[in-house]
């Protein structure tokens, strides 16, 4: 169970630490496939996913206080059919800026993806990512990610539009509040964007400034 606050401000990290939490993130991902099979529903894919991504955002924040460096988690935003289909929205990488200031981004760990059905949901919802009578909530309370972009990035030394948040050399994050918000959805075909199914069914993370996390675990509470 991922606790409500994962801020270690005053304890550092530690290079076990760090590969344990990646460890937990394979292991979320293996588990989370074997439950589609079984026939599991999208519920307990999503909660999957808000663990999955909690276990990234604090692997990336321990990474930038061992490198005293930024790092960045990014979610691949590049649409179908331009876009990988299978990485739309579901794909994230972990990447730490070498030399720093250069603008290019090297994977510090391997690539890894959402659970199937499962995706992060853009700063703006376009029309196109909602199942046909389905309207997305407006207002300060809209489970929307206050990720920035999505820009054209550097990474591995190939540019790709991505979302990002940027975790700074002592684990704070770039605003006082950041937050991402994960919803299921379908992938109608891979020349198509998913289409998001439960707007009412959202979750998601919260950040502060100090980089700490706290879940979100219903649509209403964002």
């Amino acid at each position: 169970m991922i606790p409500s606050d994962l801020s270690r401000r005053n304890s550092g990290f530690t290079l076990i630490e760090l590969v344990a939490v990646i460890g937990l993130v394979v292991l979320l991902a293996g588990g989370v496939g074997l439950a589609f099979e079984r026939g599991a529903g999208r519920g307990v894919a999503l909660q999957s996913a808000q663990a999955e991504m909690a276990a990234l955002l604090q692997a990336a924040r321990s990474r930038a206080v061992l490198r005293q460096a930024p790092v960045r988690l990014f979610v691949a935003a590049e649409p179908p059919p331009g876009g990988d289909s299978a990485r739309y929205l579901r794909g994230l990488r972990i990447a730490g800026e070498e030399p720093v200031g250069s603008g290019r981004w090297v994977s510090t760990t391997e690539p890894v993806s959402l659970p199937r059905e499962t995706f992060v949901v853009p700063p703006v919802v376009a029309a196109n990512l909602l199942a046909p009578g389905a309207t997305w909530p407006t207002g300060a309370g809209a489970p929307l990610s206050t990720l920035l972009g999505p820009t054209e990035v550097l990474v591995d030394g190939v540019s790709e539009k991505s979302l990002y948040l940027e975790f700074e050399a002592d684990g704070d994050v770039d605003s006082s509040t950041s937050q991402i918000a994960l919803i299921t959805g379908v992938q109608p075909s891979p020349q198509l964007s998913p289409v998001f199914n439960d707007p009412a069914g959202a979750r998601g993370i919260r950040l502060r400034r100090s980089g700490s996390i706290g879940l979100i675990n219903a649509a209403g509470d964002f």
